[in-house]
């Protein structure tokens, strides 16, 4: 009821609902939830929260793509031509002209072969995917399917 100096006030608590319509049955399997405006992630088996972390998306012209989208491939250390980095636990949700945005671990720079963007974690900071630490992308990574529903919402 009272807030003092060097409190962690966490507003609005909990993940939001999921963003669709629901037939009258119950919800089931594994399905992961995006939200842009909170930096946070969610892993739900049906309506039950397993996971929740804090994440990375998109910035400026990168912001992540907000919709309903399901896993189109998963890759265990995916390679970005474009940007020369590795990205473990890749698991793609959509695509960007020839490119495929997706979520996926901390990267790793080929040239120096060191993990980027640990610090960054909890703010917008990739080039369209969300980013995880790498515990909890592979985590993810291990419950996640072709075809997992992911959702991501503003």
């Amino acid at each position: 009821s009272t807030v003092f100096a060097g409190m962690e006030l966490r507003v609005p608590y909990g993940p939001p609902p999921l963003p669709v319509d629901l037939p009258p049955v119950p919800l089931s399997g594994t399905s992961f939830l995006v939200s842009l405006s909170r930096q946070q992630c969610w892993i739900f088996h049906g309506t039950t929260v397993l996971h929740e972390w804090i994440c990375s998306t998109g910035y400026d012209k990168f912001r992540t793509r907000t919709g309903a989208f399901a896993v189109q491939s998963k890759i265990e250390n995916a390679k970005s031509t474009a940007y020369q980095l590795d990205m473990p636990y890749w698991l793609g949700i959509y695509d960007v002209g020839e490119y495929e945005n997706g979520i996926h671990g901390l990267p790793v720079e080929w040239k120096t072969g060191k993990k980027i963007w640990s610090t960054l974690i909890g703010e917008p900071a990739t080039f369209g995917c969300a980013m995880l630490d790498d515990p909890d992308a592979k985590t993810l990574f291990d419950l996640s399917y072709l075809g997992m529903p992911v959702y991501i919402i503003q």
